[in-house]
């Protein structure tokens, strides 16, 4: 079971979002949510699963890895001029 998602990207120096969906998250609008910046230099970005806001109090506070059901990269909570590269998304213990 992993408790972090490393990935590798760059970017327009914005700020970027991972959304998860897992199991519980059955509206549309709920998600799992962790913020991370990108310049315009590739760097790897690890975000731990504790440290992901739930979108409402009706979620579980903690992720179990088992549940997740899909992941996402957002740009999110402003009009936007989207500029992102990934090169590797992974799962880390």
């Amino acid at each position: 079971v992993f408790k972090r998602i490393s990935l590798n990207a760059r970017g327009n120096e914005s700020d970027y979002y991972v959304h998860i969906r897992t199991s519980f998250t059955l509206l549309p609008w709920q998600y799992y949510q962790a913020k991370f910046s990108v310049t315009s230099e590739w760097e790897v970005h690890n975000l731990d699963l504790k440290d992901f806001k739930r979108s409402g109090i009706l979620l579980p506070r903690k992720i179990n890895p088992k549940n997740i059901k899909s992941l996402a990269l957002v740009a999110f909570g402003r009009e936007y001029k989207v500029k992102l590269d990934v090169s590797d998304i992974s799962l880390i213990n």
